[in-house]
Formats: C-alpha cells, sequence, structure tokens
C-alpha cells in the first residue's frame, strides 16, 4: 500500500527537518492541563462550596475523558509523523500516520462533539 502514496512536488522553500512537533506538543499539552485545572476547580465549588452535583458535571468529566484520549491520540500521532513534513516521514510511516489521523478525528472529535451537545441540551432542561 506504500507504493501508492505519491508525493506531490517538493514546494518552493523546502527544507530538509523542519517540523512543527514542539507546537503540536505545546498546544496539545498546555490545553490539556488548563483544561483539566478548570473542570477540576468547577468540580471543587460544585462539591465543596455548593454540595450540588448535577448531570452537566457527569457529562463534563466524560467530555474531559474524551478530551485526554483525543490527546493521548494526538501524541501517539506525533510518533508516526504528525507535526514533520510529509517528505521528512519514511514512506512506511505515511500510511500509519494517515491511519491514526482518521482514528483520532472520526472517533474522538465526534464524541466531544456529541457530549458538548448533550451537555448544552441538559443544561437548558
Amino acid at each position: 500500500m506504500t507504493d501508492s502514496v505519491q508525493l506531490p512536488p517538493l514546494p518552493a522553500g523546502y527544507a530538509p527537518g523542519q517540523t512543527r512537533l514542539p507546537i503540536v506538543l505545546g498546544v496539545i499539552i498546555s490545553f490539556g492541563l488548563m483544561v483539566t485545572m478548570l473542570v477540576a476547580l468547577r468540580l471543587y465549588v460544585r462539591f465543596k462550596l455548593l454540595h450540588s452535583v448535577g448531570k452537566d458535571d457527569v457529562l463534563l468529566v466524560a467530555a474531559l475523558a474524551v478530551a485526554w484520549v483525543y490527546g493521548s491520540l494526538v501524541l501517539w500521532g506525533c510518533t508516526a509523523g504528525l507535526g514533520r513534513h510529509v517528505y521528512d516521514i519514511a514512506k512506511e510511516g505515511i500510511d500509519q500516520s494517515n491511519y491514526s489521523y482518521v482514528r483520532e478525528s472520526g472517533i474522538s472529535r465526534s464524541g466531544k462533539m456529541m457530549q458538548t451537545k448533550l451537555e448544552m441540551l441538559i443544561n437548558k432542561v
């Protein structure tokens, strides 16, 4: 299947070894930590201060779990070539990175959108 991968011609200004891996890692890790901290603060207020837990809090924790799964898949995708230029990825790594991207985008994004919509629905009711 790797023989069927056709790479486009080299773009102008291409330099071997260019990578956006530090940016990808920085965004995923910083947003993951920030979201976890905000959810923890919300749960602290709901449990300790208000002594009131709702359905939206349960869905929020579930959405956080899905976000962590998505972040883990992106970090795993970095080992398969995410953040690197397509010309720098080994031929056998191209199919693996495409597979990881499909898995990440198809499962995780759909799950997060569904949980967000459910939480909005529950807050309206």
